[in-house]
């Protein structure tokens, strides 16, 4: 066994994590000339001098295979570096005999690596025990503080070997300014794997500068990285809080594999992350023994960061959750993420990936504002396979605005959720909407299911505005999403909907069928239903592919009384006999502004309660209203006209279009049912041109009165 001491390193702690020494000065290297183990016995060293116990300097073990056991004899050192490296099944064991070892470096990171992978270097592991004593990491310095890091286990894309480090401390750990802690973390672009990597520290009171049982550090916590890092956390039951400045990151994809183990009887019940929130999916990546009793704060109102559950590809497919109960949840965010695709695809369908489950949570907070929630990009059920995510919120949520609302984007069953007797007002949505969807994301090709379960009645829903329109996609799927159900039905309140494409229900490829999509707003006053461009339902339009236009898409849109806009395209219903879309105007006066077209498997239903409603085209073009043999429009009269109606009708075109409208009629394809209106209007009820309107209509013309004309 070798043991070098050299010169303080200039350190440079970036994403990859790589020394590079600056001007050394007297080194020492570690003979073991005097036999005993002992750091103080000069015979143990090159030079036969020990070195200043106050010397910031670089210590490596290299160990060639043997069990190794030194002692610093009660006294305390000061080190930059300290590096170990030795064959796997070998263990070196350090007895601080109730002295103090400090890690810290002048002006550059203070080190603790075991099994650092690096070019050239033959030993990749390291298995360390340090005991009976106090591990200082880093130091403090007046006002300034030294930055000092944990790696443990780590493999860059240069390396030839394979990492692994395993350190256990038995005693004392105090912690300053940590600019990162790497536990089985392989670097981008390695072929290598870092695997069962861990920081053992149950047997350990952990404590910053100023705070017993509190574990803070300046940079980031990452377990388990890319790949196939593997690494686990094992915290003492002491511990009450961690503060991470930097991110949080435990399994992060692929086959990485992650785990903090609070231990059983914890004590810990504050985590704060002023960066990214990790928890990714795989084999074992999971916050073991989490009391739940937490109170968890995520980002800074200055700095909105990232929450992603579950969000990895995975081989193994085994769920992760974070469950708060009884403490508050702040998070300030820019993305969450629940639930993400399964790349390797080996799961079934509706396999839960990812829960973030708030419920019981005292109080939660995500944005701005207590009570309430507002996140740029929130998506629950995310990815190319399958990737399930459930969100469950508590009652005292008021609010919930997004920028984009994903529920359901994978062949998954995906879920957001309001706990009984929810106080929810207000739901906005400015870009876009998805359930079942995922059209629009990195993963255009999935789609399954997605619900709101538990919304309350007297929610006011908005969806874009005149100045930014939104996406709504529901049941939207190219492939890979069979079989997905997808409802809103929102009770009382508002719906408002300023929307730039609107698609419900298409399933776009051969044998992937089944992927239903409904919008309800009957039970539910409309304030707005706008569509700037192409509306879909039950339809794709894209003939382009080769694949069969809508393959058991179904889509299904009921509107209220009200005004609605379809500015573009609107299309209904498409030619497999296994799609079918709805469009249910009741009481709905829906302004078309291009030609409109009823599928094979299309229907319009039109419901006349006292006012005009359905179908009014206002294209000029030639022929602005087709219906597909097996297509339909029903008009039902279920009530006379109020007093102030002049022309009462259920379909209007601008311009003559008598002659088309008779032959619908003759072919089954236009119905109406007039048994709303007093028996002898029935016959009335029929096709009408208005040449002074230029209008064709089907319903009750205008009754026009006799014209004096004085001179």
């Amino acid at each position: 066994m070798k043991f070098e001491i050299r010169s303080a390193w200039c350190c440079v702690l970036m994403t990859a994590c790589v020394l590079a020494p600056a001007a050394q000065a007297a080194s020492y290297q570690w003979i073991g000339g005097a036999g005993d183990g002992r750091w103080t016995s000069a015979g143990n060293w090159d030079v036969g001098v020990v070195p200043p116990v106050s010397s910031v300097s670089y210590v490596f073990f290299n160990d060639e295979g043997t069990n190794t056991v030194t002692s610093l004899d009660g006294q305390d050192f000061q080190v930059g570096v300290l590096r170990f490296k030795h064959p796997r099944g070998t263990r070196h064991m350090i007895d601080l005999a109730g002295g103090t070892l400090v890690i810290r470096s002048e002006g550059a990171n203070g080190f603790l690596d075991v099994g650092v992978a690096e070019a050239g270097v033959s030993y990749d592991c390291g298995d360390v025990v340090i005991s009976n004593g106090t591990l200082q990491i880093g130091q403090q310095f007046g006002s300034s503080q030294l930055p000092a890091a944990i790696r443990l286990g780590t493999t860059h894309a240069t390396s030839g070997t394979t990492g692994r480090g395993r350190l256990t401390v038995h005693g004392r750990l105090v912690t300053s300014n940590l600019t990162s802690v790497l536990i089985g973390y392989v670097g981008t672009g390695s072929l290598r794997d870092s695997t069962d990597s861990w920081l053992d520290l149950r047997d350990t009171t952990i404590s910053s500068p100023l705070d017993e049982n509190r574990w803070s550090m300046s940079g980031s916590l990452t377990i388990g990285h890319q790949n196939a890092g593997h690494g686990e956390l094992r915290l003492p039951p002491s511990l009450e809080a961690m503060d991470i400045g930097g991110s949080f990151v435990v399994g992060n994809s692929g086959r990485s594999r992650g785990c903090i183990d609070f231990g059983t009887n914890s004590q810990f019940r504050a985590l704060t992350v002023k960066g990214d929130f990790y928890l990714g999916t795989g084999g074992s990546n999971e916050l073991r023994h989490w009391p739940r009793e937490v109170a968890v704060t995520i980002g800074s109102p200055e700095a909105p960061t990232s929450l992603l559950l579950g969000y990895g590809g995975s081989d193994w497919g085994m769920a992760v959750e974070l469950v708060v109960t009884n403490a508050p949840f702040t998070a300030h965010l820019n993305l969450l993420q629940i639930g993400g695709g399964i790349t390797s695809g080996t799961l079934k369908p509706y396999t839960p990936v990812a829960l973030l489950d708030l419920e019981k949570a005292t109080a939660v907070q995500i944005g701005p504002h207590p009570n309430q929630i507002d996140c740029e990009t929130m998506t629950v059920g995310y990815g190319r396979y399958t990737g399930s995510g459930i969100l469950r919120l508590p009652a005292t949520v008021t609010s919930l605005e997004a920028g984009t609302l994903l529920i359901g984007g994978t062949r998954s069953n995906s879920e957001l959720a309001f706990a009984p007797g929810s106080q929810l007002t207000n739901l906005t949505v400015r870009n876009a909407f998805q359930m079942g969807s995922a059209w629009g994301t990195s993963y255009p090709s999935a789609g399954g299911s997605g619900a709101i379960d538990g919304l309350p009645e007297d929610v006011a829903i908005r969806i874009g505005s005149p100045e930014t329109p939104a996406l709504l996609s529901m049941g939207d799927t190219y492939q890979y999403g069979g079989n997905g159900m997808n409802l809103l039905a929102p009770t009382n309140g508002s719906f408002s909907a300023h929307l730039s494409t609107l698609r419900l229900g298409l399933s776009r490829r051969d044998g992937y069928a089944g992927i239903r999509a409904t919008l309800d707003l009957r039970a539910t006053r409309l304030d707005a239903f706008v569509v700037e461009d192409i509306a879909m339902i039950g339809c794709w339009t894209n003939t382009a592919s080769g694949f069969r236009e809508n393959d058991g898409g179904q889509g299904r849109l009921y509107l209220p009384a009200g005004e609605a806009a379809f500015k573009g395209p609107l299309h209904v219903g498409d030619a497999g006999n296994d799609s079918y879309g709805l469009l249910d105007l009741t009481g709905t006066r829906a302004r078309c502004g291009a030609p409109v077209e009823v599928g094979t498997t299309g229907e319009v239903v039109v419901r006349m309660q006292g006012e005009p409603a359905g179908l009014d085209i206002a294209t000029i073009e030639p022929d602005p209203l087709a219906v597909v043999a097996g297509g339909r429009i029903a008009i039902f009269c279920e009530a006379p006209p109020s007093p102030q109606t002049q022309a009462y009708w259920g379909l209007r075109l601008a311009g003559d279009h008598r002659d088309a409208l008779r032959a619908l009629a003759d072919a089954g394809a236009l119905t109406w049912d007039a048994t709303g209106l007093p028996e002898d209007q029935w016959d009335r009820f029929g096709i009408y041109y208005d040449d002074l309107a230029d209008e064709t209509i089907v319903g009750l013309p205008a009754r026009r009165g006799t014209m004096v004309i004085l001179r």
